[in-house]
């Protein structure tokens, strides 16, 4: 039987000519020195790894710290934006709600007092919360991004419809008699009076008279339509106008008429000049309003403006 060697042989030769070198190594020490450069080696590779690993991780760590401090300067960038645009809104809402009370008093004659504009007051609560909110947590910016959209897309819609209205009430007014026709004093007003020809008589006057220099200007006070423009027995010269809405005005003892039959004209245009043809004592205009075909009192609707139509004459 063979007998296992009680030592082992390294031998270390140079590789050019010369002395070698001859250790011996006993088995214990051979296996202790092998197990301990294995552990050794299986050490400082696992060293490396984690020394590699905790490298690419502060990398990392720098990088994501890079990154999510230049999103909040980019999330309050935005913010600011947000409260630029929040503030826009406010005034856009601000002057939706003066429109909604003045189309509201134009609607309602007057009759009803201001209120407050409580979608102004919940919209400056919500926004401020929601600002505080997206400042602590970025996720929540979305959030008031969106409530923002909401609120404008819906003042959109809104005054969209208050145009409508204000186009309507603007359509009604402009077809409203509410200018002096000419300048002068009023001779003679609506109702019972002595006949300037026949002063022993008293006849209804369904207008009034203004007295002007003869050839002075007439306008229209309202647009419309000329009904009629030709000679119209006792009145002379004269101009009808339909102006909708069932309102007619009438223009008498023209020297001179300019606007035609069917003519479409505006107000404040000049349609004749003031004379003295027909029953007439002296250079004037005889003016009168008809709603659906009645005389009606003119001194109404001399000077007015949109809301004095409202409360006195719609």
């Amino acid at each position: 039987m063979t007998q296992s060697p009680s030592y082992f042989s390294v031998i270390i030769m140079p590789p050019h000519s010369g002395n070698s070198w001859r250790f011996k190594i006993s088995p214990p020490l051979f296996f202790c020195s092998a197990l301990f450069f294995i552990v050794l080696t299986t050490f400082v590779l696992f060293m490396s790894y984690r020394v590699f690993k905790s490298q690419s991780n502060f990398r990392e760590n720098t990088l994501l710290k890079q990154k999510v401090t230049m999103q909040h300067k980019q999330m309050a960038v935005f913010n600011d934006h947000l409260d630029q645009l929040a503030l826009d809104l406010e005034i856009v809402l601000s002057k939706e709600n003066e429109l909604n009370l003045l189309l509201d008093d134009i609607k309602h004659k007057g009759r009803y007092s201001k209120k407050k504009n409580s979608k102004e007051i919940n919209f400056k609560e919500r926004n401020k919360k929601l600002r505080e909110q997206s400042s602590v947590s970025p996720s929540l910016f979305k959030q008031r991004l969106d409530y923002l959209r909401r609120v404008t897309e819906a003042s959109d819609k809104h005054i969209s419809l208050l145009s409508k209205r204000a186009a309507r009430y603007k359509k009604r007014f402009s077809n409203t008699p509410s200018i002096w026709p000419t300048y002068g004093p009023v001779l003679s007003n609506y109702g019972y009076r002595p006949d300037p020809i026949h002063r022993n008589k008293r006849q209804f006057h369904r207008g009034i008279d203004i007295a002007s220099r003869s050839g002075s200007p007439i306008k229209c006070t309202a647009d419309g339509n000329v009904e009629f423009s030709g000679w119209a027995r006792g009145f002379g010269n004269t101009i009808v106008v339909n102006h909708g809405f069932g309102y007619r005005t009438l223009y008498a003892h023209c020297s001179l008429l300019i606007a035609k039959r069917s003519k479409v004209v505006k107000k404040g245009e000049v349609i004749a000049f003031v004379g003295t043809t027909g029953r007439s004592t002296g250079p004037h205009l005889h003016y009168e309003i008809r709603r659906w075909h009645k005389s009606i009192k003119p001194r109404p609707f001399l000077d007015m403006d949109m809301f004095t139509a409202s409360q006195k004459v719609w």
